[in-house]
């Protein structure tokens, strides 16, 4: 492993003692990403000398708190890795960026390794705002492996909101997120609000893109006021602006296009916005979403 900065258990037995209320800002990290397990700001349930995960169950154990602002992270295969527990004691009230006080975050990922700008699992209410993020900028490479800008997994509630990400992959088959979340309960609130995001290919390729992926059962989402900015999408599998899955109650509204759309290779299908899956009630409100500009190759379903 290699960590720029680390927050993480201080007992491998009960009580573990969770890191909690740190402030980590102002800081300059730069890594060494051919190191696949490098993390320039990485929080985790489990003790500085291993990486057994701990069961906690108690809020005292959770890692809660903590703020990461106006950071500037360069060279490390993740930016920033906050793991909790999902089935446990979840990490409460993280925040990554406050308004105007975002982090930077450049040239990860980029080997054939699955990796993330941000990564997030295990948490309820963490606030994700006001982040640039780049996967190319300052020295970076296109992806060689399934990619996202910012991915929250298995987390009950939080909000992703003001944050600009810029993404290349390359010419592979595997799936590219913009923003990503997931969640494998029936509980909370996922917000997505006001984000900008611009994905492209540098070769030809054949893997999905999802510029937003709402995944899972929240009991409510919000996919509000986001702008996809326009390029070239030289892939042959399916794009989607916005994607749902799984959340019965949902809204998406006031989203739009900025710029031109070329998708240059046959194949794939076009959804501006798809609800996919199997709700069993609530409700579904789409509206005042302005897509345009949009120029296809070979297209199956628009």
């Amino acid at each position: 492993m290699e960590w720029g900065y680390a927050l993480l258990k201080q007992n491998a037995i009960s009580p573990f003692n969770g890191s909690q209320n740190n402030t980590i800002k102002n800081c300059s990290i730069t890594l060494n990403r051919a190191n696949t397990n490098s993390v320039a700001i990485y929080v985790a349930n489990h003790v500085p000398t291993s990486v057994t995960v701990l069961g906690t169950v108690l809020a005292t154990d959770a890692n809660s708190n903590n703020v990461f602002i106006s950071n500037t992270i360069q060279n490390a295969y993740f930016g920033i890795k906050v793991i909790g527990i999902s089935g446990g004691a979840n990490d409460l009230n993280n925040q990554i960026g406050q308004t105007g006080f975002g982090n930077t975050i450049q040239n990860f990922c980029g080997a054939a390794v699955t990796g993330s700008g941000i990564y997030l699992e295990g948490q309820t209410g963490v606030l994700i705002k006001d982040n640039t993020i780049n996967n190319i900028a300052s020295g970076g490479v296109s992806g060689a492996a399934a990619l996202s800008g910012i991915y929250l997994f298995d987390s009950h509630s939080g909000s992703i909101s003001s944050n600009n990400i810029t993404l290349q992959q390359s010419g592979n088959a595997f799936t590219t997120h913009g923003i990503q979340t997931n969640n494998s309960t029936s509980i909370g609130t996922i917000a997505i609000l006001n984000n900008t995001i611009q994905c492209s290919y540098s070769a030809n390729a054949s893997g999905f893109l999802r510029y937003i992926y709402q995944q899972g059962t929240f009991n409510q989402a919000f996919i509000n006021n986001n702008t996809f900015a326009g390029s070239t999408l030289n892939t042959s599998a399916d794009i989607s602006f916005i994607r749902t899955q799984g959340t019965n109650n949902f809204t998406i509204d006031g989203n739009s296009t900025s710029g031109a759309f070329n998708k240059s290779i046959a194949g794939g299908n076009f959804y501006p916005i798809m609800n996919n899956g199997s709700p069993t009630g609530g409700t579904a409100k789409i509206t005042n979403n302005a897509i345009s500009n949009i120029s296809m190759t070979g297209l199956v379903i628009f």
